[in-house]
């Protein structure tokens, strides 16, 4: 299945952090593509937190290698990925076993601050440092 990749940026300064969802059928260049050009937002500051919502997206075409690849992109070309916590929002068994393959092949490259959740509300929590009783005030 191959079809259109879209993404769409939502930056929430006061909170400090940067939200993006992603849809569509995504391939290594697409994933670079999309994180750089999150990085490059011009309202988004370095070390703000990311929830990347990836609920919607098809992640057939990405293999380990490429995960490999991703983490080495991420570790160079991300400055704030050292201080930032990050939340990966997934709903199936696919995407959460990618990220966690992910995370064990960027052993050294990703920090202790990213997190891959089924939850969007944890997602939140994790990012925001609040509890989930509090986000639901």
């Amino acid at each position: 299945m191959d079809f259109e990749f879209t993404y769409e940026v939502r930056v929430y300064r006061e909170e400090r952090y940067i939200y993006v969802v992603a849809k569509g059928s995504i391939s290594l260049e697409r994933l670079k593509q999309m994180y750089a050009s999150v990085l490059m937002n011009p309202q988004y500051e370095s070390g703000m937190s990311r929830l990347w919502d990836f609920t919607h997206l098809d992640v057939s075409l990405i293999t380990s290698d490429h995960l490999e690849s991703f983490a080495q992109f991420m570790k160079k070309e991300d400055l704030g990925i050292d201080t930032a916590y990050s939340a990966i929002l997934v709903n199936r068994d696919l995407e959460y076993g990618m990220v966690r393959m992910l995370q064990t092949l960027g052993d050294g490259v990703l920090s202790p601050n990213v997190r891959v959740t089924r939850s969007q509300d944890e997602a939140l929590a994790w990012i925001t440092k609040r509890s989930i009783a509090d986000l639901n005030k």
